[in-house]
């Protein structure tokens, strides 16, 4: 049983879903009830236009990016690949497309959900094969080198690798202590963190500011 009093915050049941990020599959998940009324529950909470589902492991928000792709891919199949427009459509207006209507719905929010797994990254990046076909004009049985090689466009990867590079880049530069370039990806021998070695920043920032970590205010910031 929740009250406002507790949360600080004015929440809605009627529009709020409940998700348990859990990793034991035996674990039973209990009811939320907030203000007499009962929150319901769901595997996967849509949030900002990311999907998370409780294992964190971002296979929903794939699976909407693929369908997403797909109907846009169908509203531009009479213009691409049918009809009288198709021999006028050039290379260049079909990579604008691409980078316009397709790239953007898969690299939105990208840093939060980097973490997914390789099968399901490859999925993505079977999207941008079937559209460097479309774009060079390549039959299907095409082989990978030839589509990489005559790629009219940047490739997912790279768009991947450089928007990591932006999102770390203003990380390093923030104001916050804990998100400064000389706290955060550091240890003490200058080595960079890992993505599991938390404990070890937490340990190391212990060292230089045990005021700041244990009071009251980090706790509440950190919940």
């Amino acid at each position: 049983m929740l009250t406002e009093r507790q949360w600080n915050n004015r929440v809605n049941p009627t529009k709020s879903v409940a998700v348990f990020f859990k990793n034991c599959k035996k674990a039973q998940a209990c009811p939320i009830i907030y203000s007499n009324n009962r929150i319901p529950q769901n595997i996967h909470v849509k949030y900002l236009g990311v999907t998370i589902d409780k294992n964190l492991s971002f296979q929903q928000q794939v699976r909407n990016i693929q369908q997403s792709a797909k109907m846009k891919n169908g509203s531009l199949l009479h213009l691409l690949k049918k009809g009288r427009a198709k021999k006028y459509v050039t290379t260049k207006t079909r990579a604008l497309l691409y980078d316009a209507l397709i790239k953007p719905e898969i690299t939105y929010g990208l840093p939060s959900w980097d973490a997914v797994k390789d099968p399901l990254w490859e999925q993505l990046e079977s999207i941008e094969t079937k559209w460097v076909r479309i774009c060079t004009f390549m039959p299907r049985r095409s082989r990978l080198e030839d589509l990489y090689n005559n790629m009219p466009f940047k490739t997912l990867m790279a768009s991947r690798n450089e928007i990591l590079y932006n999102t770390r880049a203003k990380i390093i530069q923030h104001h916050n202590m804990f998100l400064n370039k000389d706290y955060f990806l550091k240890d003490e021998k200058g080595a960079p963190f890992g993505r599991m070695d938390h404990l070890n920043l937490r340990k190391h920032l212990m060292k230089k500011h045990p005021v700041e970590i244990t009071s009251r205010k980090y706790i509440r910031h950190r919940d």
